[in-house]
């Protein structure tokens, strides 16, 4: 049996840890133009709103959905395991201040200011740093 194969049930989504392997080992190119076209199903729980409210209220849904908070950690550890011997730098320093960041508020401070770590809008960065601090992630 392969040791460095991923758990899925410690796996968010798909998607997401394909843009961690992308982000760790590779270089990540944002395009404005929509290139391919996406079909939101009637009970699909991320993504669909073009409000702003209308979209922190999908994802903090599908965050509960998820138990993020400790799935967060167990998809960070999960990576970690496989490829944290590969990780270098700053890479490997945010990761491991994201994974120590649930030992103490002092932690979770920490790890807010320093964070590199940013979401696709201001104010989805801003609440999931808050997120953080009161220890919900």
């Amino acid at each position: 049996m392969n040791s460095k194969s991923v758990d899925s049930h410690k796996v968010l989504m798909h998607d997401w840890w394909f843009y961690l392997l992308v982000s760790a080992f590779g270089t990540v190119i944002y395009d404005n133009k929509p290139s391919m076209l996406y079909r939101q199903h009637n009970n699909n729980v991320v993504g669909g709103s073009n409000s702003i409210l209308g979209k922190l209220k999908s994802k903090w849904t599908s965050f509960k959905r998820h138990t993020g908070k400790d799935l967060l950690h167990k998809q960070a550890s999960e990576f970690d395991r496989i490829y944290g011997s590969r990780l270098t730098g700053l890479k490997k320093e945010q990761l491991e201040l994201f994974l120590a960041s649930r030992t103490s508020f002092i932690d979770r401070l920490h790890y807010a200011r320093k964070s590199k770590l940013y979401r696709q809008s201001k104010a989805e960065s801003l609440l999931f740093k808050f997120f953080i601090l009161i220890g919900f992630i």
